[in-house]
C-alpha cells in the first residue's frame, strides 16, 4: 500500500500559514516604504497640502463602492467555491464596473462644484479619479486570484506597486515637485498594479475572463449584500475627513490624515490575517461552524499578541513618534495618534469579524452595524470637532475620538450577537495575560520615555516577548496547526523551553562525583 494521503485539514492549515506569511511579509515591506513616504510627504506638503490631497483621496474612496458595487468580494468568494463559475462571473463584473464608473464620476463632479471647492482641489480630484479607472479592473483580477488562495502572487503585485508609488513620491519630493505631480504618481502606481494583476491572473490556467453583457439587474442583486458591507466600511472610514474639512479647514484635515495613514499602517496584521483566513473560513463555515469558530479564535489570539503591545507603546510614545516622523508643524498629530492607539484593539477584532460575516453569509447584518457606525460618526463629529477645537485647540482629535465610541459599539454587537462564543474561557485568559504583559511593558517604556526614543522602544521589544514566554500567554502547539511559519515558531519555543528546563534540572540534581547530603 502506498502512503496515506495528507490530511485535508492539515494541508489546508499549511496553506493558511503560508498565506499569512506571504501577506505579513508583503505588509512589512509595504509598511516600510509607506512609512518613508509618510515621513517625507507631510514635511514637503505641509498640513494644508496634506489635507487637500487627503480630501481628494477620501472623496474617491467614498465613490469607489459605487464603481465596484461589492463585486470584488463576490468574485473572491465564488472563485474560492468554484473556480470555473467564479471566473465566468468576472467578465460580467468588469463590464458592470465600466458602466458604474461613469455614474460615480458624475457624482464626484457634482459634489466638487456643490461644495464650492477651489480649482486646485478639483484638479487633484480629477487626477486621483484617473487612477481609479485603472484600479477597478486590477482589483477584480486580484480578487479572483485571492479566491484561489494564491496570496504570494498578489503580495508580490502589492509590493511592486507600493514601491513604484513610494519611490516616485520620494524622488519628486527630492526634486521639490508641485502637488499635481505628486498626485499623478497614483496613476503610475495604478498602471503597475494593473499590469501585475494581469500577469498573475494569466498564470492560473483555470481562470479566464471574457467581457460580456453583465445582465446588470441580476448582477446588481448578487452584489448588493457585498456593496452594503464594503460601502458601509469605506464610508465609515472616510466620513471624518469630509466632515472635518467642512467644519474647519484643510490644515486640520492634514493633522488628522497624517495620524490616520499611520494608523492604517498599524492595521497590517488584522488585514493580513483576515485575508489569509477568508477562503478557508468560507469552506469551514459550510462544513463545520465550530471548526470555523476555532480557526477564527486562533487568528484573533495571534493578532492580539501584536496589537496589545503596539497599543501600549503608541499611547506612551505617540507624541514623540509624530514629532520624529512629521516635524514640528504636525505636533497636533501626536494627540490624534495616541487616541488612535486605543482604537487599534477593537478595530483589529472587528476587521476579522467582517471577514467572518462575509464567509458565513451574514454580511447584510454586519453592513447594518457599519452603516449605523457611519451614521453615528457624523453627529459625533459635529459635537466633537467644536469641543476639541475649543478645549484642546486641536479639532483633528475629534475623528479619532468618534472611532472610540463607534468601534466599541461594533465590537460589543459582534461578540454578543454575531459570533457568540468567539472569546471562550481559554481565549479570555490568554488575552488577559497578553494585556498584563503589554501593561507591564508600557510601564517600563514610560519610565524611559524621557530618554532618546530608541531606548524605550528597545526596552519594550525585549520586555514584552520575555513576559509572553514567562506568563505562558499562548499555546504554541495550537499555533503550530496553522502551518508554516507558525509550526517553526512552535518548535523554536519548545527548544527554548527544553533548554531552560534542562538548566533547572541540572541545578536541582546532585553534582557529578558527589554524594548527596544524608
Amino acid at each position: 500500500m502506498g502512503p496515506a494521503p495528507p490530511d485535508e485539514d492539515e494541508s489546508s492549515a499549511r496553506v493558511v500559514g503560508r498565506n499569512v506569511l506571504s501577506l505579513l511579509t508583503a505588509q512589512a515591506l509595504t509598511w516600510t516604504i509607506g512609512t518613508v513616504v509618510l515621513v517625507v510627504l507631510p514635511r514637503h506638503l505641509g498640513p494644508a497640502g496634506m489635507g487637500e490631497i487627503s480630501l481628494a483621496i477620501a472623496i474617491w474612496m467614498v465613490a469607489a463602492p459605487v464603481i465596484e458595487f461589492g463585486s470584488n468580494r463576490l468574485v473572491s468568494r465564488e472563485v474560492a467555491r468554484d473556480p470555473d463559475a467564479g471566473s465566468a462571473l468576472l467578465g460580467r463584473v468588469l463590464t458592470m464596473q465600466a458602466t458604474l464608473f461613469v455614474v460615480a464620476a458624475g457624482g464626484v463632479a457634482l459634489y466638487s462644484f456643490a461644495a464650492g471647492l477651489e480649482a486646485r482641489a478639483r484638479w487633484l480630484i480629477l487626477i486621483v479619479g484617473v487612477s481609479w479607472i485603472i484600479l477597478a479592473p486590477a482589483s477584480s483580477l486580484i480578487a479572483a486570484v485571492e479566491g484561489r488562495e494564491r496570496m504570494r502572487a498578489t503580495s508580490i503585485v502589492s509590493v511592486i506597486s507600493r514601491y513604484v508609488h513610494g519611490g516616485l513620491i520620494i524622488a519628486l519630493v527630492a526634486l521639490n515637485a508641485e502637488i499635481y505631480a505628486i498626485a499623478s504618481v497614483s496613476i503610475v502606481s495604478a498602471i503597475a498594479t494593473l499590469i501585475g494583476s494581469i500577469v498573475i491572473f494569466r498564470q492560473d490556467t483555470r481562470l479566464w475572463v471574457k467581457l460580456v453583457r453583465p445582465g446588470l439587474p441580476q448582477l446588481l442583486r448578487q452584489c448588493l449584500p457585498y456593496l452594503l458591507l464594503i460601502g458601509s466600511l469605506i464610508l465609515y472610514q472616510q466620513v471624518d475627513v469630509i466632515v472635518i474639512a467642512a467644519l474647519v479647514n484643510e490644515e486640520a484635515v492634514g493633522h488628522y490624515a497624517a495620524a490616520d495613514r499611520l494608523f492604517g499602517n498599524m492595521l497590517f496584521l488584522p488585514v493580513a490575517v483576515g485575508a489569509a483566513l477568508f477562503p478557508r473560513l468560507t469552506r469551514e463555515v459550510e462544513r463545520d461552524f465550530d471548526s470555523a469558530l476555532a480557526l477564527l479564535r486562533k487568528g484573533t489570539m495571534i493578532m492580539m499578541l501584536v496589537v496589545l503591545p503596539l497599543t501600549a507603546g503608541v499611547v506612551v510614545l505617540g507624541d514623540q513618534f509624530a514629532l520624529l516622523l512629521f516635524g514640528d508643524e504636525f505636533a497636533e498629530t501626536g494627540d490624534v495618534l495616541q487616541v488612535y492607539a486605543v482604537v487599534l484593539i477593537p478595530v483589529s477584532v472587528t476587521i476579522l469579524l467582517g471577514y467572518f460575516a462575509t464567509a458565513s453569509n451574514r454580511q447584510v447584518v454586519w453592513s447594518f452595524v457599519l452603516l449605523t457606525s457611519a451614521a453615528a460618526t457624523i453627529p459625533l463629529d459635529l459635537v466633537l470637532v467644536p469641543w476639541t477645537r475649543d478645549t484642546y485647540d486641536n479639532p483633528a482629535i475629534a475623528g479619532a475620538l468618534a472611532y472610540v465610541f463607534t468601534e466599541a459599539g461594533a465590537l460589543i454587537f459582534g461578540l454578543f450577537f454575531m459570533v457568540r462564543g468567539l472569546i471562550d474561557r481559554t481565549t479570555a485568559v490568554q488575552v488577559a495575560k497578553a494585556a498584563l504583559a503589554a501593561a507591564v511593558m508600557g510601564v517600563f517604556v514610560y519610565a524611559l520615555s524621557d530618554f532618546a526614543l530608541v531606548w524605550p522602544v528597545l526596552a519594550g521589544a525585549l520586555i514584552y516577548p520575555a513576559l509572553v514566554l514567562i506568563l505562558r500567554v499562548i499555546d504554541f502547539d495550537e499555533v503550530a496547526t496553522l502551518g508554516p511559519p507558525f509550526d517553526r515558531i512552535s518548535r523554536f519555543h519548545d527548544r527554548v523551553a527544553d533548554v531552560i528546563s534542562s538548566k533547572f534540572d541540572r541545578s536541582d540534581s546532585p553534582g557529578e562525583g558527589k554524594e548527596p547530603n544524608s
